[in-house]
């Protein structure tokens, strides 16, 4: 059950990052994450356990975080590209927070700007993630002929096997924005 003290942790801790850059984060095993690339990542952990984290190669400061009270244990610096570690304990879920603090202060412009992806889900490295869309967006939109549209799973790791998918579109036409379509990793 989430208490409002969870929500308040998750508030402040929201509240002092980037979050308006994040997005989905591939390369980790053992997790699922979120990223601005080379500046932070956010890695929940449910199932406490070694995990395995790709980044860029720079100097991190990297805290745990437990999600219920806020409390953070400060790890060594790590400077590199493939972070291992657990959590300080298996008692409870935790969230890993990698980050360059020293980057983020000098970030003083807000991007709000939706950056166009190639869809193909490109990670630190230069190598590709576990998934592939295909489909909507290329295709013309017709009431007579459904629309296809599926995402691909290209690697199978942990991450992809706990990916939610929730396909969404725009109608224009009635002036009621978008409309959730689909919940699965494909459809029409």
């Amino acid at each position: 059950m989430v208490s409002g003290e969870m929500m308040t942790v998750w508030r402040d801790f929201m509240a002092g990052n980037r979050y308006w850059e994040l997005e989905p984060f591939f390369g980790v095993d053992g997790a699922r994450g979120l990223a601005l690339d080379g500046v932070e990542y956010i890695i929940y952990v449910e199932k406490p356990g070694p995990i395995e984290v790709t980044l860029e190669h720079h100097g991190y400061d990297v805290a745990w975080i437990n999600p219920a009270n806020g409390e953070r244990v400060k790890q060594k610096n790590y400077s590199g590209e493939r972070f291992t570690g657990e959590p300080p304990d298996r008692s409870h879920d935790w969230v890993l927070h990698i980050s360059r603090e020293s980057e983020k202060a000098r970030m003083k412009s807000f991007k709000f700007d939706s950056a166009r992806g190639s869809g193909a889900g490109d990670h630190p490295g230069g190598r590709e993630a576990g998934v592939r869309y295909s489909g909507a967006g290329r295709e013309r939109v017709s009431m007579a002929h459904p629309l296809h549209f599926a995402l691909k799973i290209r690697k199978d790791t942990r991450a992809t096997r706990y990916l939610w998918v929730e396909w969404t579109a725009e109608v224009a036409a009635d002036g009621e924005g978008y409309r959730v379509i689909e919940r699965a990793r494909r459809g029409r």
